[in-house]
């Protein structure tokens, strides 16, 4: 794909009005700069400030229009499905609400996230609904400012001392909105999910939804030991043994055990433990 078709196909994506084939290239990436913030270089160095517009444009060429958020309300999986909670194809877990707020200073850096290798490009003054892992990633995004100043030591009056102060701020900000309503009851993580289906016994579960846990979880058939004319029942056992043992969640274990397991682990991984 040509330069100019992937600046094009960005715009559309965007949702830049009034561009066709006739728009010059720079006339495409400055709409491309409006919306994801000018890109934070030397303005006497426009050959650079092309590169950095074209890699954005490539970013969004590649992986289409889900690598660019957008209020996209509530997306949930369908029936006999377990939820796409995968770094790749639309998320169907909870998502957050958010807008992103312009500086004037560094944005075109601030458009871009990823996940896992999972892109998303977050426009500037649009409300979006984005996936949680992503929201997570956004949060924890912390910028650090430290200044240098000279004390008398207060032990040794002939004696300074370099005193720091160290100032944190939102590396990108952004305005939350909450929980995407429709979202607030759905996995924000893949560990999430299959702790609660653990508690739940995997009730209900059919090969289908195994094989799409067992994907989820990057386990192929060889390493679930999945054989030929293997049947219905027996794969179901046997994937159900290579989710168990990939994750170590003791099998056979008592209501009790189960949640307790849950609580250990989604200690681990950074959630509140449930009530009991």
């Amino acid at each position: 794909m040509s330069t100019k078709q992937e600046l094009l196909q960005t715009c559309k994506i965007l949702g830049v009005e009034g561009v066709n084939s006739k728009t010059t290239n720079d006339e495409l990436r400055t709409a491309i700069n409006a919306k994801l913030g000018n890109p934070d270089l030397d303005v006497n160095d426009q050959d650079a400030n092309n590169e950095k517009t074209e890699s954005y444009a490539a970013v969004i060429a590649k992986a289409g229009p889900e690598s660019v958020a957008s209020a996209t309300g509530p997306v949930v999986s369908e029936a006999h499905n377990i939820p796409n909670l995968a770094p790749t194809g639309i998320w169907e877990g909870r998502r957050a609400k958010m807008r992103r707020v312009k500086t004037g200073h560094n944005d075109m850096n601030g458009a871009l996230f990823n996940w896992n290798g999972y892109p998303c490009i977050i426009p500037l003054d649009s409300v979006v609904d984005v996936p949680w892992p992503i929201y997570e990633i956004i949060k924890n995004c912390v910028g650090m400012e430290m200044e240098i100043r000279q004390e008398d030591d207060p032990k040794d009056r002939s004696r300074v001392v370099n005193v720091k102060d160290i100032t944190y701020f939102d590396k990108y900000p952004f305005q939350y909105m909450g929980v995407t309503p429709g979202t607030e009851d759905l996995p924000e993580s893949p560990w999430e999910y299959t702790l609660d289906m653990y508690v739940e016994g995997f009730k209900g579960y059919s090969v289908r939804m195994w094989r799409q846990l067992c994907i989820l979880w990057e386990i192929n058939d060889a390493q679930a030991n999945i054989k030929p004319g293997i049947s219905p029942e027996q794969e179901i056992e046997t994937r159900r043994n290579a989710i168990h043992f990939q994750l170590n969640l003791p099998m056979n274990a008592e209501p009790i055990i189960r949640r307790q397991v849950r609580n250990e682990k989604r200690v681990d991984i950074g959630l509140p433990a449930m009530a009991a």
